[in-house]
C-alpha cells in the first residue's frame, strides 16, 4: 500500500503527520513519506510546529529527532538549529518567526542530509510558512509535536497521518481503544445542515459561542473560553435549544461542569470547528453520547492512515500482526500501517 500515492490520489497538498505519544513511529512515517517522494521525483516542503514548555529541549535538541533531506527539498528551520547540522542550504525566504534558536527561515537544501526542524508555535506561524512554501513545492509535510495534535487542524493542513504505537499502552487491547478514541475525536461528522453551518460560523467569528434555537434564533454568549463562559451557558440552554457552538476547546473541565450546573445534560449537540478542539477523557465524552449527547465538526478531518509501531524503547513488543488487524477491524476504511515491517491492512465497510 503505497501511502503518498493515497496522498496524492487524494489532491492533498499539506499533510500533517502527528503522534499520539513520543516513540509510536512518527519520525519513521515522515522518513518514509520523504524517501518514496524522493524516488518518484515529488519535491517536498517540510516543517514542524512547535509546543508549549518546548524551550529547554530546543535549547538542546534533546528530543528533537534530525530530519532527512534530499537535494532540492524545501524546509523551515531556525537559523542556529541548521547551522549546527553542517548542511548547505541556502535561504529563500525570512519567515519573520522568531524562536530561541533564532529566527526561521526557508531554506533549500543543495546536498542530501539531515537537519533538525524547528518550526513556528501558533496557528497563524504555521500557516504563514505553508504559505510561503506553497507555490514552490508538491507536497508540504508537517512534523506535528507530541501530544499536540493542532496541525492536524484542517484551517492548517489537507489531511493527516496518525502515528500509534505500543507505548501508549501495556498490551493490544489498551493501544487499540486509545487509538480508536483519538480517531474518533479526528473524524467526527460535519455540520450537513449549510444554514446551520453558516450561523456556527457567524458566532464564532463574532463572538466565539452561542445557543442555538430549533428555530435558528442565536443567543450569542461572548466568552475567552467555554469553561468561563459557564453561567451564560447555563442560563442560555432550555428545551428549545438545537445546539451549542464553541469557538475553543470542548474541555474535560467544560463539559463536567456543564453537567453539574444542568444537571444531567440529554439530547444536547455541541459543534465545534474540528476534532483536534476535543479535549474530553473517553469515560466523560461516551457518558454525553450515551445521553443521546451529539459533537459535530463544521470542517472534518480527512485521516490518510495511521501507522503503527509495535515495539517500545525498553524492548517491549506486541504482535504486529494481531496489533494492525485489530486496529483495522475497528477503524474500517482506513489504512493501517507497521512501515518498518512493511505490513499493510485496509479494511473496508460492508456496503
Amino acid at each position: 500500500m503505497n501511502i503518498l500515492e493515497n496522498i496524492l490520489r487524494r489532491g492533498l497538498k499539506t499533510i500533517a503527520i502527528v503522534g499520539m505519544a513520543k516513540n509510536v513511529g512518527k519520525t519513521v512515517t515522515l522518513t518514509h513519506l520523504i524517501q518514496r517522494a524522493e524516488r518518484e521525483g515529488i519535491r517536498l516542503g517540510l516543517t514542524s510546529i512547535g509546543r508549549d514548555g518546548e524551550r529547554l529541549d530546543a535549547l538542546s535538541a534533546a528530543d528533537k529527532p534530525q530530519i532527512q533531506v534530499t537535494v532540492g527539498t524545501l524546509f523551515a528551520t531556525a537559523q542556529r538549529a541548521l547551522e549546527k547540522t553542517n548542511l548547505r542550504a541556502q535561504v529563500l525566504a525570512d519567515t519573520g518567526i522568531k524562536t530561541v534558536l533564532g529566527g526561521v527561515y526557508i531554506y533549500e537544501a543543495m546536498e542530501d542530509g539531515f537537519v533538525e526542524l524547528v518550526g513556528p508555535r501558533s496557528h497563524s506561524q504555521i500557516k504563514k510558512v505553508i504559505e510561503l512554501m506553497f507555490k514552490e513545492v508538491d507536497l508540504i509535510l508537517v512534523d506535528g509535536a507530541i501530544n499536540r495534535s493542532s496541525s492536524a487542524a484542517p484551517s492548517i493542513t489537507d489531511g493527516v497521518i496518525l502515528a500509534t504505537g505500543a507505548v501508549i499502552g501495556p498490551d493490544i487491547r489498551t493501544v487499540v481503544e486509545k487509538t480508536v478514541y483519538q480517531v474518533g475525536c479526528f473524524c467526527l461528522p460535519a455540520v450537513e445542515d449549510e444554514r446551520m453551518a453558516k450561523i456556527c460560523w457567524d458566532v464564532i467569528e463574532k463572538y466565539n459561542g452561542g445557543v442555538i434555537s430549533n428555530n435558528y434564533e442565536v443567543k450569542p454568549i461572548e466568552m475567552v473560553t467555554a469553561l468561563m463562559g459557564i453561567e451564560k451557558i447555563v442560563d442560555a440552554i432550555n428545551e428549545d435549544t438545537q445546539a451549542l457552538v464553541l469557538g475553543g476547546a470542548l474541555t474535560e473541565g467544560f463539559l463536567t461542569s456543564l453537567e453539574k450546573e444542568v444537571g444531567e445534560v440529554y439530547n444536547l449537540k455541541i459543534i465545534v470547528r474540528d476534532g483536534t478542539r476535543i479535549f474530553l477523557k473517553p469515560r466523560t465524552f461516551n457518558r454525553f453520547l450515551s445521553r443521546g449527547g451529539i459533537v459535530q465538526v463544521l470542517k472534518p478531518i480527512q485521516l490518510v492512515a495511521v501507522t503503527v509501531n509495535s515495539t517500545t524503547p525498553q524492548g517491549g513488543q506486541l504482535d504486529p500482526d494481531e496489533l494492525c488487524t485489530s486496529l483495522a477491524r475497528q477503524l474500517k476504511n482506513i489504512p493501517i500501517l507497521d512501515l518498518v515491517l512493511g505490513k499493510s491492512i485496509l479494511i473496508g465497510r460492508p456496503d
